[in-house]
């Protein structure tokens, strides 16, 4: 797709409103060019009729009339160029928009295959290049078919010897626009991509500047900024270099043009010849065809100047239709069924899944092979493994932020792919090891779950997730702010933050993926003896890597390398299972001592 395709599709797509302002502008665009071409023949009639003539009334006269049309020119470019920058701003408003509630449908696989540099690049970079090349293109473009029709018609019809001067010009021209043109659109998507790595490189630094500072990698992670950032610059240069032939070239020849043109009828005008021939050119006539050479020129060199603008217009949009034509991993059913309030009965039925690849295929290495599990309502049940054998993934199958590739994922009998998603998930809650906080207050934070709660019902989440004492502490209580993603707090502060408003949903499931980890043994042990008195009836899923937050469940799921090796209570496991009995051993050491600790045998 060309640039000029590119933004006729965008207009095709606009709503009506735009569509008018675009006519309105280009019905200006007409009277723009209109007094633009009037003013060379008021240059002529001050040459010829005026200055050679003797006659002052003629000079006064025809400058007055350019005076108008000068006058008339700036009114109407005023108001071209305002509908120009409203319709472009309307246009990246709409498309930026867009973008961010297409990109909110995501499911959780999009979003892992979509890096968040690249995205961000394109709500912020790729939208504003739109924006700006827009409004040079509705602006400037097309003035250049009209521009260059009246000129070239003017001459034929005042000068037709010089004709050849003119499309001589215009061919050379021409031949430099269409030989370096299509060059820049992918030269221009080339600094989108090299502007998404360095955009992925910066937030990795910041986000993570703690570590660089504890390990004193800041050289390290500031050469790996320069070479990208080099990258980036390398990346510019190339289509900077190319575009710059451009000015360069047009007067070039545009100054060749004039001056062929003076030695081809200047000795004419010098002998006097003009006031006996009839076919004669005038001065007047002369200086005309100079500012119409002028005015066919300037087309090629806005089309010169905007063709790059359209190659960045056209590598944006490309990247942004990206995004609108990516359909979502996981969609609503066509005739989606209302659960209802749900039980809590969970059960994977041989359940195979693979992540997908960049072209949406399942990879050959699959993250669960044919697991095949019950938890019954009301059961509380760990989930116990090593890094990597597919806890997270079991648990994420439930409230569908993944499909199954094989099997099926039911709640109360129910296929979850057969269910509505808001209603699934609107009751289920999940808290997650590396808790997400948002920038405002505690109260705003244990709220986003559980938006219609009373303050009662928040404070006493908080307390179940032994966060209450803290929070209060803080300078404003439950009003206090937490900074961007939490950084004013603890891992253990923020855990406990993101399990409180987990709770505060009030969910019918309950999935916890290794949320405490980043407490202590004490304060885990409070945490659940307090979950166990809140979540009677409600079933529960805890994702482990610790032995000791799994040994009060119902029943632990031990998994090794996406497969069910056992299920079974904490004592049945130990009497039966050489992986559990390693884990334990190696995690606990006397299981005596930890199970007092806990008050659990």
């Amino acid at each position: 797709m060309s640039g000029i395709q590119a933004f006729f599709s965008v207009l095709k797509r606009a709503p009506l409103r735009q569509k008018r302002n675009f006519l309105i502008a280009q019905f200006g665009v007409v009277l723009m060019v209109v007094a633009q071409l009037m003013i060379p023949q008021l240059v002529k009639q001050i040459v010829d009729d005026g200055v050679l003539a003797g006659a002052t009334e003629q000079i006064v006269s025809s400058s007055l009339l350019m005076i108008a049309f000068s006058v008339a020119n700036l009114v109407v470019s005023g108001v071209v160029a305002y509908l120009a920058a409203m319709t472009a701003t309307n246009m990246a408003h709409a498309v930026r928009s867009g973008l961010y509630e297409s990109i909110s449908k995501f499911s959780h696989g999009n979003v892992d295959r979509l890096s968040t540099g690249k995205l961000l690049v394109l709500l912020t970079s790729d939208v504003n290049i739109m924006k700006s090349s827009w409004m040079m293109t509705m602006y400037m473009l097309f003035q250049a078919p009209w521009m260059m029709i009246g000129a070239v018609g003017l001459v034929w019809l005042q000068t037709p010897q010089l004709l050849w001067i003119m499309a001589a010009a215009m061919i050379v021209v021409v031949a430099v626009v269409v030989l370096v043109a299509p060059a820049l659109g992918p030269l221009y998507a080339r600094v989108q991509v090299e502007l998404d790595t360095l955009n992925s490189i910066f937030q990795e630094s910041i986000g993570g500047i703690r570590v660089v500072k504890a390990f004193g990698r800041e050289r390290l992670e500031t050469d790996r900024f320069s070479a990208q950032n080099q990258k980036l610059y390398d990346a510019q240069l190339r289509p900077a270099f190319r575009a710059a032939t451009f000015q360069p070239t047009l007067f070039g020849v545009l100054y060749a043009a004039i001056g062929l043109a003076v030695v081809v009828v200047g000795p004419d005008i010098a002998d006097g010849v003009a006031t006996n021939d009839v076919d004669a050119i005038t001065p007047g006539q002369l200086a005309t065809f100079f500012n119409y050479l002028l005015t066919a020129m300037v087309p090629i060199m806005i089309v010169a100047f905007v063709l790059p603008e359209l190659g960045k217009f056209e590598a944006s949009l490309s990247r942004a239709i990206e995004v609108f034509e990516t359909e979502p991993d996981v969609k609503q059913p066509e005739d989606p069924i209302d659960p209802g309030e749900i039980k809590g009965r969970i059960e994977f039925r041989n359940v195979t899944m693979a992540y997908l690849d960049e072209d949406t295929q399942p990879l050959e290495r699959a993250a669960l092979t044919g697991v095949s599990l019950v938890v019954e309502p009301g059961e509380t049940v760990a989930i116990l493994g090593q890094t990597g054998s597919g806890k997270t993934t079991l648990v994420s199958l439930i409230p569908r932020f993944y499909d199954v590739t094989e099997g099926a994922v039911l709640i109360d009998g129910l296929d979850v792919r057969h269910m509505d998603i808001a209603r699934l998930r609107s009751q289920i809650a999940v808290a997650e090891q590396q808790a997400m906080l948002f920038a405002g207050t505690f109260e705003s934070n244990l709220r986003y779950g559980a938006g219609d709660a009373d303050f009662a019902q928040l404070e006493a989440a908080a307390q179940i997730a032994d966060a209450d004492d803290f929070i209060a502490a803080q300078l404003g209580g439950y009003g206090g702010m937490i900074a961007e993603q939490g950084t004013n707090l603890s891992g253990g502060q923020r855990q406990r933050v993101s399990l409180a408003r987990a709770v505060a949903a009030d969910p019918r499931i309950l999935i916890l993926d290794d949320t405490t980890s980043a407490v202590d043994v004490a304060t885990e042990a409070r945490i659940q003896k307090a979950l166990a008195a809140k979540m009677v009836g409600r079933t529960v899923l805890i994702v482990a890597q610790r032995v000791s937050t799994a040994i009060g469940a119902d029943k632990i799921v031990l998994l090794d390398e996406g497969t069910v090796v056992d299920v079974g209570t904490h004592r049945a496991l130990l009497d039966r299972s050489p992986l559990y009995g390693e884990i334990v051993t190696s995690q606990l050491g006397s299981l005596d001592e930890i199970s007092e600790l806990l008050g659990k045998s």
